[in-house]
Protein backbone atom coordinates (compact mmCIF):
# COMPACT_ATOMS: atom_id res chain seq x y z
CA UNK A 1 0.00 0.00 0.00
CA UNK A 2 1.28 2.95 -1.24
CA UNK A 3 -0.34 6.54 -0.20
CA UNK A 4 0.87 10.11 -0.19
CA UNK A 5 1.02 12.95 2.72
CA UNK A 6 -2.47 14.74 2.71
CA UNK A 7 -1.95 18.67 1.83
CA UNK A 8 -1.19 19.64 5.06
CA UNK A 9 1.73 17.70 5.47
CA UNK A 10 3.22 18.27 2.43
CA UNK A 11 6.31 20.00 4.00
CA UNK A 12 7.21 17.92 6.11
CA UNK A 13 9.34 15.40 5.86
CA UNK A 14 7.82 11.61 5.28
CA UNK A 15 10.75 9.80 8.61
CA UNK A 16 9.64 6.55 9.58
CA UNK A 17 8.05 7.75 13.11
CA UNK A 18 5.04 10.40 11.03
CA UNK A 19 1.79 8.80 11.26
CA UNK A 20 -0.73 10.30 8.31
CA UNK A 21 -4.51 9.97 8.71
CA UNK A 22 -6.43 11.13 5.33
CA UNK A 23 -10.19 10.04 5.13
CA UNK A 24 -10.52 7.63 7.76
CA UNK A 25 -6.81 5.79 7.05
CA UNK A 26 -3.88 5.60 9.30
CA UNK A 27 -0.26 5.50 7.26
CA UNK A 28 2.81 4.27 9.48
CA UNK A 29 5.31 4.90 6.87
CA UNK A 30 6.95 1.22 5.96
CA UNK A 31 4.98 -0.26 8.24
CA UNK A 32 1.83 0.15 7.14
CA UNK A 33 2.71 1.09 3.77
CA UNK A 34 4.82 4.22 2.11
CA UNK A 35 4.42 7.64 2.67
CA UNK A 36 5.72 9.53 -0.57
CA UNK A 37 5.50 13.34 -1.23
CA UNK A 38 3.12 14.78 -3.50
CA UNK A 39 4.47 15.57 -7.04
CA UNK A 40 7.97 13.44 -6.33
CA UNK A 41 7.68 10.51 -9.12
CA UNK A 42 11.13 9.47 -8.27
CA UNK A 43 10.39 8.69 -4.39
CA UNK A 44 6.98 7.43 -6.13
CA UNK A 45 8.65 4.55 -7.75
CA UNK A 46 11.28 4.29 -5.50
CA UNK A 47 8.42 3.24 -2.82
CA UNK A 48 7.25 0.68 -5.78
CA UNK A 49 9.89 -0.73 -6.37
CA UNK A 50 10.89 -1.14 -2.58
CA UNK A 51 7.54 -3.06 -2.27
CA UNK A 52 8.14 -5.49 -4.59
CA UNK A 53 11.71 -6.26 -3.81
CA UNK A 54 10.94 -6.37 -0.24
CA UNK A 55 7.58 -8.26 -0.90
CA UNK A 56 6.15 -5.98 1.96
CA UNK A 57 2.38 -6.93 1.08
CA UNK A 58 1.93 -9.10 3.49
CA UNK A 59 3.68 -7.48 5.90
CA UNK A 60 1.68 -4.15 5.57
CA UNK A 61 -1.69 -7.05 5.62
CA UNK A 62 -1.01 -7.64 8.93
CA UNK A 63 -0.09 -4.18 10.17
CA UNK A 64 -3.33 -2.87 8.89
CA UNK A 65 -5.55 -5.64 10.35
CA UNK A 66 -3.60 -4.54 13.72
CA UNK A 67 -4.36 -1.00 13.25
CA UNK A 68 -8.00 -1.51 12.11
CA UNK A 69 -8.36 -3.44 15.55
CA UNK A 70 -6.85 -1.11 17.58
CA UNK A 71 -8.88 1.87 15.87
CA UNK A 72 -12.01 -0.23 15.51
CA UNK A 73 -15.51 1.19 16.97
CA UNK A 74 -15.59 -1.90 19.53
CA UNK A 75 -12.54 -0.79 21.19
CA UNK A 76 -13.28 3.05 20.82
CA UNK A 77 -16.80 2.07 22.74
CA UNK A 78 -14.85 0.20 25.12
CA UNK A 79 -12.63 3.00 25.61
CA UNK A 80 -15.67 5.50 26.39
CA UNK A 81 -16.89 2.91 28.56
CA UNK A 82 -14.17 2.98 30.79
CA UNK A 83 -13.73 6.14 30.92
CA UNK A 84 -17.08 6.98 32.45
CA UNK A 85 -16.34 4.55 35.39
CA UNK A 86 -14.07 6.18 36.08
Amino acid sequence: MIRRPPRSTQSRSSAASDVYKRQGEVIEDSKTGFVVEKENPEKLAEAIIRYYKEDKEKEFSQSMKSLKEKYSWQNFVKGMFELIKN
